[in-house]
């Protein structure tokens, strides 16, 4: 080998050695974009990170979680990961805030954590996937983790039908729906509710659904009319299935409905009354004497310096052949008078019952009937007209005997009040 050849060979060992160090790095830049981690931990020489996210084992819709991302440094000599993680979901939710800053962690020497709140407010698939993402330090590489959180929706159904009907009626049925969450702030269901029955032949209005109607904050409710064709078992047991929304949950309840067959007519139950024991009540209207005059009776005025009032009162005595139940009525009729150019009608006015169904003998010595206030006012205004009283007098079978007429004059002065 002449000189020439030898330089040949020492340069292309030369190029070689170089190239060994490049392929290298080549080689571990794929390994990296592979693994998808960042080509800056290999230039920077970052350490190998691992990130742990746990959200807790589950919450309704609307009801806040708290997320705790742990970043661990996985190098054979540890130091404990410091910056900045960030999180994301794959449904719909809001994180508060939406990153956090590691801070020391208890019992270990390599890793680090930091939580954040997260209020899922739809349902989704009803588990959201919560990332979180380091953004790495100058000893730590960046890196990303996921964990699972469990969403639920919070729903209770109730049915009423009524207490019952009777074939051919029908009956209405209300589903209500509630919103039953105790963490988060409840809102009012929407969607539909379906219905159906377990008897042959029934049917539902409105092919068996109806949409809710907000009743409150919390509840929702809508109805059908329900029309069963036939008995069965007399019980018919109806379900309400509510299809849910995107915060609450499908649920459903079913509620019992009395049906039951009409009444066939039947022939009338024919009574007998046992007679009250005493005499007889007579068939025959009994003949009665009867006599009225008037009493004028003074009524002092509540006010000072008031006048002495008289008022009108009659005193009825009877007279029987028999023993009667008694009713003594009136009615007054003042005549009609002018004064001047003012000229008062006639009207009527009735007298209320002073004795309704007393045993009052054969003889009463004497009932005293008060005039209404305003036959008495008429009186006592000076009206110089005759005031006729009519009474009668009815035994224990209604049948009226014996009419009194008689004129009623008002008093001849009234005195006054010293």
């Amino acid at each position: 080998m002449n000189d020439g050849e030898r330089r040949a060979w020492r340069d292309a060992g030369r190029r070689v050695r170089r190239a060994v160090p490049a392929l290298a790095v080549g080689f571990a830049l794929v390994a990296c974009f592979a693994l998808m981690t960042c080509s800056q931990a290999l230039a920077a020489g970052a350490g190998t990170t691992t990130v742990f996210v746990d959200c807790g084992s589950g919450v309704e819709v609307a009801q806040p979680a708290t997320c705790t991302a742990t970043v661990t440094d996985t190098e054979a000599t540890p130091s404990k990961p410091t910056g900045m993680v960030s999180f994301s979901s794959d449904s719909e939710g809001i994180f508060s805030p939406t990153s956090c800053e590691l801070s020391p962690s208890t019992g270990t020497e390599q890793a680090n954590s930091c939580p954040v709140k997260y209020d899922p407010t739809k349902i989704g698939s009803g588990t959201h996937e919560i990332t979180a993402k380091y953004g790495g330090d100058s000893a730590h590489a960046e890196w990303s983790g996921s964990g699972t959180l469990a969403v639920g929706r919070r729903t209770t159904v109730s049915i009423s039908c009524g207490s019952g009907v009777v074939i051919p009626q029908s009956a209405t049925c209300t589903a209500t729906v509630t919103d039953t969450s105790t963490a988060g702030t409840p809102s009012t269901p929407t969607g539909t509710v379906g219905f159906r029955s377990d008897a042959a032949g029934a049917s539902f209005g409105l092919s068996g659904n109806c949409t809710l109607n907000p009743l409150d904050s919390e509840r929702s409710g809508c109805s059908v009319e329900y029309a069963p064709s036939q008995v069965g078992s007399g019980n018919h047991t109806i379900t309400a299935e509510y299809v849910g929304d995107e915060v609450h949950a499908k649920s459903s309840r079913s509620g019992v409905l009395l049906v039951s067959a009409p009444t066939l007519p039947t022939a009338p139950v024919v009574t007998t009354t046992t007679p009250v024991p005493g005499p007889p009540a007579s068939a025959a209207p009994p003949k009665c004497r009867v006599t009225a005059r008037e009493r004028w009776r003074v009524v002092r005025g509540a006010k000072r310096r008031a006048r002495q009032h008289k008022v009108p009162v009659i005193l009825v005595t009877y007279t029987c052949d028999q023993n009667a139940a008694v009713r003594i009525g009136g009615v007054v009729t003042i005549a009609p008078t002018r004064h001047g150019r003012k000229t008062t009608k006639a009207r009527t006015i009735n007298l209320a019952l002073v004795s309704s169904s007393a045993v009052l003998g054969k003889a009463a010595p004497g009932v005293d009937v008060r005039l209404p206030a305003s036959a008495a006012k008429a009186v006592r205004n000076g009206v110089r007209a005759a005031v006729a009283v009519a009474f009668r007098v009815f035994n224990a079978n209604g049948i009226g005997v014996g009419t009194i007429r008689f004129p009623l004059l008002p008093p001849t002065r009234a005195t006054q009040k010293p």
